[in-house]
């Protein structure tokens, strides 16, 4: 028990400042200027991982088929390998 609580024990304490009322002129809208939208799905998985996974279609397929879904970016997270350019790449 005293392993699990031990990572509590040392966290630091953050101690905020009491929330004030807007005093402003006007509010920012970081969403007013219009930038181009994208769907975008940041977690698929290709190949299956050691047997981990029961995955079976390449990089390429599952960028693929999130693309015919309408995606503008499919990224590819099968753990400790890094997608090549070719099936990273955006619309």
């Amino acid at each position: 028990m005293l392993v699990a609580v031990l990572p509590y024990a040392c966290a630091p304490v953050y101690r905020f400042a009491p929330p004030t009322p807007f005093s402003g002129a006007r509010f920012y809208n970081p969403y007013a200027k219009s930038y181009p939208w994208r769907r975008a799905n940041l977690h698929a998985h290709g190949r299956a991982w050691l047997g981990l996974t029961n995955a079976t279609q390449t990089d390429e397929a599952v960028v693929e088929a999130y693309r015919e879904r309408g995606y503008d970016v499919a990224a590819i997270s099968d753990y400790q390998s890094i997608a090549s350019s070719r099936s990273a790449r955006t619309a």
